[in-house]
């Protein structure tokens, strides 16, 4: 009797290591998923520190939609940048537009000579400059909080909320307009 009971108490203890390894395994999986770059979503490039940091470059993974662009679509005018904080938007200007790779460094266009390493290596990122108006409060992703930590130092400065302050990039050669933020990024 003690023997068929400490059996199934084994078998049972098997059991539950089984499942918790699955289950542990999901979450990273889940994890890795969330926190991964997606297809059509950007990643703001932000130089300078607390109030004065300014977003002046995008990178954006446009997916497989890159492919189809030529040296010619690196035409800054021919890219849409519009800003939005709140109920507050503004369009800015692209200085500069050219493939890259994921940590937006130049790379060279696809051209119909490299079919070969086309398929290898396609791209799927550009970077856009932006114009900077020091003038403009929508090109800062920092605000003052108003609150003040001690009374020697000035209100502590904060993040806009990520969910109000999104860009949006359009080219005709896009499926869809580009919104979906990856990450902000501090370029040294």
């Amino acid at each position: 009797m003690e023997t068929s009971y400490g059996i199934a108490v084994m078998a049972l203890l098997f059991i539950l290591i089984l499942i918790a390894f699955k289950w542990r395994r999901k979450i990273i999986q889940d994890t890795i998923k969330e926190f991964s770059e997606k297809p059509y979503s950007y990643t703001l490039v932000i130089h300078g520190e607390d109030e004065n940091a300014v977003a002046d470059k995008v990178i954006v993974n446009a997916g497989p939609s890159l492919s189809s662009f030529t040296k010619e679509d690196f035409n800054p005018q021919s890219f849409t940048v519009t800003v939005r904080d709140g109920d507050k938007s503004a369009v800015r200007k692209a200085t500069n537009a050219y493939p890259c790779d994921i940590d937006g460094n130049k790379t060279e266009c696809n051209s119909e000579e490299d079919n070969a390493t086309k398929e290898e290596q396609s791209l799927t990122h550009f970077a856009l400059e932006l114009e900077s108006n020091t003038g403009s409060s929508l090109e800062h992703p920092f605000v003052k909080s108003g609150k003040e930590s001690s009374k020697n130092d000035s209100a502590e400065t904060q993040c806009k909320n990520k969910e109000n302050y999104e860009y949006s990039i359009s080219h005709q050669k896009l499926p869809q307009p580009v919104t979906l933020c990856n990450d902000w990024w501090w370029q040294s």
